[in-house]
């Protein structure tokens, strides 16, 4: 079983870390442990140097992340309201219309489009009749000798 008992730093360990750090040779575990013991209020006058020198790093990341994250939620919003807007803009406005085209000419008159639409069904349906009659024909057998006689004489 690991037991991880965090210490507080003491002068003297703060000190030797404060030397490390002006020759260049602390890690960033040990920045950061330098960085909160200096954070603490009751330090001696001593300190105060490298407190303005941490702290003034440690309140400049601060204030870069707070100005740019109000901008970016409120362009986040501004986007989607105009999304919406266009949205709502865009299906409200569009009416279902009937046209058709007859022979190249659009045609929008409903009464009429209905007209043609059923002309057209009945002449459909009339032209069921000529393919039965055609089918019918092909049982003739007087057509069929009639029409292998002109292909033979020639």
């Amino acid at each position: 079983m690991i037991i991880n008992i965090k210490r507080k730093l003491d002068f003297v360990e703060a000190d030797r870390l404060i030397e490390r750090y002006y020759d260049g040779f602390t890690t960033v575990d040990e920045e950061k442990k330098l960085r909160k013991f200096l954070m603490q209020s009751n330090l001696p006058e001593r300190y105060q140097v490298e407190k303005d020198i941490l702290g003034f790093y440690e309140t400049k990341k601060q204030k870069a992340k707070v100005h740019t994250m109000p901008f970016a939620r409120w362009s986040a919003a501004a986007a989607i309201l105009v999304v919406c807007l266009l949205s709502v803009k865009v299906y409200t406005t569009a009416t279902p219309r009937s046209f058709a085209y007859v022979n190249g000419k659009k045609i929008t008159d409903v009464q009429e489009v209905k007209q043609t639409a059923l002309a057209s069904l009945t002449e459909i349906s009339s032209a069921d009749n000529d393919v039965a009659d055609g089918l019918n024909s092909l049982h003739d057998n007087e057509l069929i000798d009639q029409q292998l006689d002109v292909f033979t004489n020639n």
